[in-house]
């Protein structure tokens, strides 16, 4: 008799097998993956002094869009209601849409993610926000196309380690970017 474990599964009369449960003798098991969906939402911004803040609500989604305005960087990246439960880590997504002007951002001085606050969502509520800084792959910060309307996607990975929730050593903030995209002239 050979028994395997699984996570969940459904079988043919339409039941399910609760968690950790053994089947015995099975012969067919068949797992349907359903396309995975993400909720996208518009980032927002708000001023903390004279710095732009562009704000990330992580239950509100993790893939976001932003355009950016004429005049104006992002000075700080805020990841809003972060889970801290327990050790976790989740991936966020901005499609920045670069200013006609191609002016946001654009150098190592002012790239995304040199200045981040992650803002701990603990049993239900948010505490006080940590300043921390992304780590970045190559360079020193990450920067944005400066060719106008570019998109670039700005990927941030923030792990909570588990620890005392209230310390930036808990938090490791990760970002890449994969950039300069525009539509081309052929196929359209």
């Amino acid at each position: 008799m050979s028994k395997i474990s699984v996570d969940t599964i459904s079988s043919r009369s339409g039941g399910n097998i609760a968690l950790g449960s053994t089947i015995s003798d099975a012969t067919i098991i068949q797992y349907n993956a359903k396309g995975v969906f993400e909720t996208v939402s518009a980032a927002t911004t708000f001023l903390s002094g004279s710095e732009l803040v562009l704000e990330l609500d992580l239950r509100q989604a993790t893939t976001y869009t932003y355009t950016m305005p004429t005049g104006a960087n992002i000075g700080i990246v805020s990841f809003k209601n972060m889970p801290a439960d327990s050790q976790n880590g989740t991936t966020v997504t901005v499609l920045l849409t670069q200013n006609a002007a191609g002016t946001g951002n654009t150098t190592e001085v002012t790239g995304i993610g040199t200045n981040c606050t992650v803002v701990p969502y603990v049993n239900g509520a948010a505490i006080a926000g940590i300043s921390t800084r992304a780590l970045i792959g190559s360079g020193t910060t990450t920067t944005l196309s400066s060719t106008g309307s570019d998109v670039d996607f700005v990927s941030f990975f923030v792990h909570y380690t588990g620890g005392t929730n209230t310390l930036a050593d808990s938090y490791k903030v990760y970002v890449t970017k994969n950039g300069n995209f525009r539509r081309g002239n052929v196929g359209i």
